[in-house]
């Protein structure tokens, strides 16, 4: 459990103990561990802080310290004072024992007497300071005795008395009140109260109220006496948080998985300070609950604990020759893995000791395994490095001082590489030595080998500029160039050998001198190849020979001199190629000379085509013949277009355009009759005026259209024909026009014979009247047929079909109404759903519905459907419902059996709980035939459940002879399954059994899941209850007895149980060192340890027997021998003596006045403390006390002697 949890919830209870250890450790750097003690030092104070007393003055008369008495609830304490004549003072003349306290049963007591004659209402107060702090709570508790007068009559009125405690402010905390009835001739009422209160900033005020309402006799010695007063601080709330923070909930029944039992005696510290008795008997059982179930807890991790720490051990030992980690090296075969395995061992023991202790023999592993992996690992680099030094060399010897011929830069890199990792200097100082040496072989190696490379590449480049790479061949091959020259000359300058050198040269001259040569000779051929090339192009247009056009002004003596420059090329490819273009310049002019005479003799034929169409074959006719036409103008054409020449075509072109022209017009004046005879027949049915009828689109527009292209025609017969028909047109239009008058009134007659069909006689408003019937139409029908003019009646006709639809819609929409109500009415019986109504029915009726227009109708019914489709959907929700309720009850039912067979046994899983699931899931089931069924399986089921069970296995440890355990009442013989397998069975009685498994190998493994079922009479197993064999556990070592050890000494000595071979010393979880046995006792050296320097410190001390299995650790603190006292300034108004005591048996002190005892003082963490403001032999300068250090036993173990300044 986190200790700050509990930490928080003490925290103000704590803050003295706190500041008081922070003299020596300020709380700014008071360490970890010096906190998570702080509880261990914690005292609750629940000292009374009613510390009133009493001094006996005259008889049966006492005068009180620290109480003050008053007629008045608030304000100053008139009765204060003591009189001479041992009196309280006297209150506006009344009796003069007013205030008397007087003793009744041989006790002194805090109480107030009654003694005003004939006094009525009066009240009187004792008041008490008590020194509380702000915030607490604390718990008042107390006996209060009334006693009343022999005398008392029964008209004296009642008496009360409160108790109440108050802040500085006179505002109250909290109070009790008490009522006495009064008796005749005298009673004493005893009884008890208590309460707590929370208080103010500065102090709280004990009160004590005392009052009667009426007294009518003298001298009644009525009295109210309080006793055994107690005023403690309450720690209930602080307890009660505290407890609950160990559990994981309210109902305390699972405890927080970090809980330890410091956690518990800490709360178990604050519930022993409870002071309210009631509160304390709660807590206690709540915390009685946790200490069980820590203590169960505890049991099981001891043991797990115990098994991973002696895994560790091993697994630990193992790795050191001889399984012992003191002296010895680790063994050859510890791997890092056999330490990592340990490790992970090591890292699951709980206990810091042993596990330090484990810890540090396995660090002592890993840094012998360390040092010898590195030594390892270093010969390993010096081998490595040696090998590939060596390997450079013939014979892999470098004292043969040759290097082998396959030694590369590369291989002497990878040596050296090698070299740098070696860690011995002297290894790596000779390693180097045969590496330099191996590289100054290869160096000069390379260097003759770069000279040879260079002779032999300047020879390739001068012989390669030569033919057949030879220079006495003294030709220089025809692709030298002066570069090639340049590049050769590069490599003969970087030759060393001045012979060779001189050789190469030599050549390269020579082929130099050539190659001037020949660039001589070309640069003359290239100036007669330049003027060839210009003159041949210059022929052609753009001088260019590709254009294949040669330039107009091009002539035959051109073409000659260029000619005769092309000959005096010797290039025969350049020339080859000027002579081919000079060709074509030949050619193309040669072409161009035989085409003009060809145009001249298509001019003759193309100028006979053109005559051929004029009369008399004469163009300056200007007419053309009648059989001339389109064809013929486009042959004459033809021939003109043949002629290349643009020049000889244009005057033949003009000449045929103007025949065009005149083929154009007459053209023109047969198309005007076309037109005209076209207009005509246009008026007339079928385009034929001998229909003898015009069209119906025929008006007098296009009559009068015609008519101008009549009077446009020529030819006079023509012009006739076409009038005539056009008369015709006109008769025939006008009869049309007369007929078209009558249609006018009648359409006015059909159009209101329509418009009386509809809403406000309106047929835009698209609806009919409620009148409107088939005859109504029918009627306007024969109206619009009265019409000749189809065109008038379409529109007509229209409206009178739209009439006809909505009489059609209107009579569709009654009738599906009709069907609709039907189907729904259907549905029901007498308002509620038949039984044979299903969805189908529903969605039937909703197509019905669906299909209606009439909104208002629609919605009627839609509700009406939507009450049935509800009735249904309830209907059906609720068989869905129950179906579900039968199913999950079969299934829970079925489930508690093997298979699922209500007939067979239940499932090893199957509990109460399982049953319990079941029964509800029966009892929501309303199918009463269903739910009988299932409760039958049910009640099968527990019946099997109750019956012959297995009810506890005992632990059973590895290797032990019986497994044992309890059974439910009846069983008379048990099985034992291991791996499902039945391996032994024998015989039980009185609900116990025991089975025999030290012969089974299984059973003395650790882990194994073994299984016990009751057996029938026949051998058939009932529910089989499982467990697992537990590891054998070793008895574990007693810890060590530590004697007492003292500031100085230089052994911790102490006794060790038989058997243990080890003893160990540790301090804050480490170890420190062994120590030596000697028969039962041991003796560790610790003068050497600074720990054990410092009074107070804590050591521990354990033992291990034979098989490394440790003890429990026993813990010991560094004790002083001597005490020693250091007492605090004391002044004559100082309340307390105070001071320090370094001692580790002091328990309290004496302080002692003129050699007699005052009183004891307790001593605590901040030293100790003693009241003395009562003490008036301290009240003056310079007067001496004594201080007595006491141990339990009351034996004084020093003294010191004090003035007061």
């Amino acid at each position: 459990m986190n200790k700050k949890q509990i930490k928080k919830i003490v925290s103000a209870l704590t803050v003295v103990s706190i500041l008081g250890t922070s003299v020596a450790t300020p709380l700014n750097v008071m360490s970890t561990k010096a906190f998570a003690d702080e509880t261990s030092a914690i005292s609750y104070d629940t000292s009374n802080l009613f510390k009133a007393t009493t001094e006996k003055n005259g008889t049966n008369v006492y005068k009180y310290w620290l109480v003050a008495f008053s007629t008045k609830p608030s304000g100053s304490m008139e009765l204060t004072k003591w009189s001479t004549d041992n009196e309280w003072g006297k209150i506006a003349g009344d009796s003069t024992r007013l205030g008397w306290v007087q003793d009744v049963d041989g006790g002194t007591h805090i109480g107030l007497s009654f003694h005003l004659a004939d006094a009525g209402d009066q009240t009187i107060y004792a008041r008490y300071t008590a020194m509380t702090k702000m915030g607490k709570k604390y718990y008042v508790s107390y006996d209060l005795l009334d006693t009343q007068s022999n005398t008392t009559t029964e008209k004296a009125g009642d008496h009360n008395a409160v108790v109440r405690m108050k802040n500085e402010y006179g505002t109250v905390l909290n109070e009790k009140s008490h009522y006495f009835a009064n008796s005749v001739g005298g009673k004493r009422t005893t009884e008890s109260g208590s309460f707590t209160f929370t208080a103010g900033v500065a102090y709280s005020e004990l009160e004590l109220a005392y009052s009667t309402t009426r007294t009518t006799k003298d001298d009644n010695n009525n009295q109210v006496w309080l006793k055994n007063v107690q005023i403690r601080e309450d720690f209930s709330d602080q307890a009660k948080d505290m407890l609950n923070n160990l559990f994981t909930t309210a109902d305390y029944k699972t405890l927080k998985s970090d809980v330890t039992q410091a956690d518990v005696d800490e709360v178990q510290a604050i519930i022993n300070a409870v002071v309210v008795p009631e509160n304390k008997t709660a807590l206690q059982n709540g915390l009685d609950t946790a200490q069980g179930l820590l203590d169960t807890k505890n049991g099981e991790a001891a043991a797990a604990e115990q098994a991973k720490q002696t895994a560790a051990k091993q697994a630990v030992d193992a790795l050191f020759n001889n399984n012992n980690p003191v002296n010895n090296p680790i063994k050859a075969t510890t791997t890092q893995q056999a330490i990592d395995d340990a490790q992970n061992l090591v890292d699951a023991i709980t206990d810091s000791v042993v596990k330090a202790a484990r810890q540090a023999d396995l660090d002592k592993a890993q840094s012998l395994l360390d040092i010898k992996n590195e030594a390892m690992a270093e010969q390993a680099k010096q081998t490595a490095a040696k090998q590939a030094v060596d390997a450079l060399f013939n014979n892999n010897t470098p004292t043969s001082n040759a290097i082998k011929a396959t030694t590369t830069q590369q291989a002497i890199d990878d040596a050296q590489r090698l070299v740098d990792v070696i860690t011995n200097s002297v290894v790596k100082a000779a390693r180097q030595a045969d590496l330099d040496k191996a590289q100054s072989l290869l160096d000069i190696k390379n260097e003759a080998m770069a000279e040879q490379a260079k002779q032999t590449a300047a020879k390739q480049a001068v012989d390669a500029l030569f033919n057949n790479n030879t220079p006495t061949s003294n030709a220089i091959k025809a692709t030298t160039t002066q570069q090639a020259i340049d590049d050769a000359q590069n490599l003969v300058d970087v030759i060393t050998d001045s012979v060779v050198k001189a050789a190469r040269q030599a050549d390269l001259d020579k082929a130099q001198s050539l190659l001037d040569a020949k660039n001589e000779a070309e640069a003359a051929e290239q100036a007669r190849q330049t003027a060839a090339k210009q003159a041949v192009d210059a022929l052609f247009n753009n001088n260019t020979p590709t254009s294949n056009a040669i330039k107009a002004t091009t002539t035959q003596q051109a073409i000659d001199d260029a000619q005769n420059l092309v000959d005096a090329i010797t290039d025969s490819v350049v020339k080859a190629a000027r002579q081919a273009d000079l060709d074509r310049a030949q050619n193309l002019l040669d072409t161009k000379n035989e085409a003009v005479a060809a145009d001249q003799a298509q001019k003759a034929v193309a100028n006979y085509a053109v005559n051929q169409l004029f009369i008399s074959n004469t163009p300056t006719t200007d007419t053309i013949k009648t059989a001339t036409n389109q064809e013929s103008i486009d042959s004459a054409q033809a021939e003109i277009n043949k002629i290349n020449d643009p020049i000889l075509k244009t005057d033949l072109q003009i000449t045929l355009d103007r025949a065009q022209e005149l083929l154009d017009e007459r053209n023109a004046v047969a198309k005007q009759v076309e037109e005209a005879t076209k207009a005509v027949g246009g008026l007339f049915s079928n385009d034929t005026p001998t229909s003898n009828a015009i069209k119906p689109t025929t008006t007098q527009k296009a009559i009068d259209d015609a008519q101008k292209l009549v009077d446009a025609i020529v030819d006079s017969a023509v012009k006739e024909a076409r009038q005539a028909e056009l008369d015709k047109a006109q008769e025939l239009l006008d009869t049309r026009t007369a007929q078209a008058a009558a249609d006018q009134t009648q359409k006015a007659v059909a159009n209101y014979a329509v418009n009386q069909l509809f809403v406000s006689n309106n047929p835009t408003s698209d609806a009919i009247k409620a009148s409107t019937d088939q005859e109504a139409i029918d009627n306007v029908q024969a109206e619009i047929d009265k019409l000749n003019d189809p065109v008038l009646k379409t529109d007509l006709q229209t409206t009178l079909d739209r009439a006809e639809e909505l009489l059609n819609e209107r009579n569709e929409v009654a009738k599906q109404v009709e069907e609709a109500q039907k189907v729904i009415d259907e549905l029901f019986n007498n308002g509620a759903l038949k039984d044979t109504t299903d969805q189908a029915a529903i969605d039937k009726a909703q197509e019905k519905i669906d299909a209606l227009t009439d909104a208002d109708k629609k919605a009627e019914l839609q509700k009406a459907l939507d009450a049935a489709q509800k009735q249904l959907d309830d209907r059906n929700s609720a068989a869905e419902a129950e179906k579900e309720r039968q199913e999950k009850a079969a299934a829970d039912v079925k489930n508690l059996f093997e298979n699922g067979n209500t007939n067979g046994a239940l499932k090893d899983t199957t509990d109460q709980a399982a049953i319990d699931k079941a029964q509800e899931a029966i009892d929501v089931v309303t199918d009463p035939t269903v739910k009988e069924s299932l409760q039958e399986n049910l009640d099968k089921a527990q019946a099997l459940l109750v019956r012959d069970k297995i009810t506890n296995i005992d632990t059973h440890y590895a290797g032990t002879g019986y497994v044992t355990g309890k059974t439910s009442p009846g069983v008379t013989r048990v099985g034992l399954f291991v791996n499902g397998v039945l391996v032994k069975t024998a015989a039980a009685s009185n609900g116990e059994f025991q089975i025999y498994a030290g012969g089974t190998p299984e059973m003395k493994i650790a882990g194994q899941i073994f299984e016990i079922a009751a057996l029938t009479s026949t051998g058939v197993a009932g529910v089989k209850t499982a467990s697992i064999v537990s590891p054998k556990v070793n008895p574990k070592l007693t810890a060590p007895a530590i004697n007492e050890f003292y500031k100085g000494e230089g052994y911790v000595t102490g006794t060790v149980p038989t058997g243990a071979t080890k003893v160990a010393l540790y301090i804050d979880g480490t170890f420190i060192r062994y120590g030596v046995i000697t028969g039962n006792d041991f003796k560790i050296y610790g003068n050497d340890v600074a720990h054990l320097k410092t009074h107070g410190k804590e050591f521990h001390v354990l033992v291990e027997d034979a098989t490394g299995q440790q003890s429990d650790l026993t813990a010991s603190t560094v004790k002083l021998k001597d005490t020693t006292v250091t007492p605090d300034d004391v002044t004559t108004k100082s309340s307390y003596l105070t001071g320090s005591v370094l001692s580790d048996h002091a328990k309290r002190i004496a302080l002692y006045v003129d050699g007699e005892f005052i009183r004891h003082g307790a001593i605590t963490a901040d030293g100790y403390r003693v009241y003395i403001y009562d003490v008036k032999a301290l009240k003056e300068v310079g007067a001496e006390y004594e201080i007595h250090v006491l141990d339990s036993g009351n034996n004084v173990l020093t003294s010191i002697t004090g003035t007061v300044k």
